[in-house]
């Protein structure tokens, strides 16, 4: 097992040593520094578990060696602990104000610095664990490249990429729950899911979410010259309106989705709170694809001008009128014409 590097940043050589001395040295490695300048610099080249910084060095307010770190890319998620003899409430909220993590009066307790330490890495390699998982559970999806990206900065887990996103919600579901019986809307609902994630998986596509009655997939290309992903997401829609059908409702009557499709630019990473995260897309262009199917009638695919001018002698598509559409989101949908 590899051990937890703490970065000591203190200009009184004492404080680090006894540091040291209260850390298990089979568990941890201290590295040493004694001014800002090089404690920034070792903490983006070793990159430390944790960082315990001082308030007052030679060269910089720690406060503002604080700030520098948490606003660099290669350190701003390593954990910051602010070592001070200052106990004034302000002095703490200036601290808390630049990034900081936590605030350790001088002197320190050591059983209380320890206490401390091991929470701060507890809560950092909790949140690297939920990325990794995270990144794992879709990483047949994703290509080895992002794959390297997500993981390049320890607990950033964003990448911006181009990608076809597809909503799709099954039409009635309320009405549907209020004719039939629990059981019955489970096993109806549980056939719905199974059929929609097999057309998704089967053209590449990666479930991002289900909500409720709807599901959010995601199309993207993970080598060169693989095709279109619009094509790869209007086939998945079609087979899923097509396999949709063949499920009946109450009084036998074939049951309906409708489908929005949209392409463009999203952030994909982990997003949410450090408690509570998702890994998932974010971007207008998710917002253009909910709006296209919540536009959709019963049985229709909407996609996007865009998305409608990509595969140009593909499918045939007709436009729609939609005012609303147009003048809120700039969007001109066009109906994919297929047949079930």
């Amino acid at each position: 097992m590899d051990k937890i590097k703490v970065l000591v940043v203190d200009d009184e050589p004492v404080y680090a040593d006894i540091i040291k001395k209260t850390l298990n040295s089979s568990k941890y490695q201290v590295l040493k520094n004694f001014d800002a300048g090089s404690g920034i610099k070792s903490a983006r080249e070793k990159s430390p578990d944790i960082i315990l910084l001082d308030w007052n060095l030679p060269d910089m307010d720690g406060v503002e060696a604080c700030r520098i770190l948490k606003e660099t890319k290669e350190t701003k998620n390593i954990p910051v602990l602010m070592l001070t003899s200052m106990t004034a409430t302000k002095s703490k909220v200036t601290g808390l104000d630049a990034g900081a993590d936590d605030y350790i009066t001088k002197p320190f307790d050591e059983k209380e610095l320890a206490a401390r330490i091991n929470a701060a890495f507890r809560r950092f390699k909790s949140g690297k664990e939920e990325i990794e998982e995270n990144i794992k559970s879709i990483e047949k999806y994703i290509s080895k490249e992002l794959s390297g990206k997500l993981r390049g900065t320890p607990g950033e887990g964003q990448y911006e990429e181009t990608v076809s996103i597809l909503f799709c919600d099954l039409c009635g579901f309320t009405v549907l729950t209020r004719k039939l019986e629990p059981e019955k809307i489970k096993v109806i609902l549980n056939k719905y899911f199974s059929l929609i994630s097999e057309s998704i998986q089967k053209k590449e596509g990666v479930i991002d979410k289900f909500i409720g009655d709807a599901v959010m997939a995601l199309f993207r290309s993970r080598r060169e010259n693989e095709g279109l992903t619009e094509e790869k997401a209007v086939e998945s829609a079609i087979e899923i309106h097509r396999s949709i059908s063949r499920l009946k409702g109450p009084g036998g009557i074939p049951l309906k989705v409708r489908t929005g499709i949209h392409t463009g630019q999203v952030i994909i990473g982990s997003v949410g709170t450090e408690k509570r995260s998702d890994f998932t897309v974010i971007g207008s262009a998710v917002n253009f694809a909910a709006k296209l199917q919540q536009t959709a009638l019963p049985g229709q695919i909407l996609v996007s001008r865009e998305a409608a001018e990509a595969l140009k002698g593909v499918y045939n598509f007709k436009k729609i009128d939609c005012r609303d559409l147009n003048e809120k989101y700039g969007l001109v949908p066009y109906e994919v014409q297929f047949e079930t």
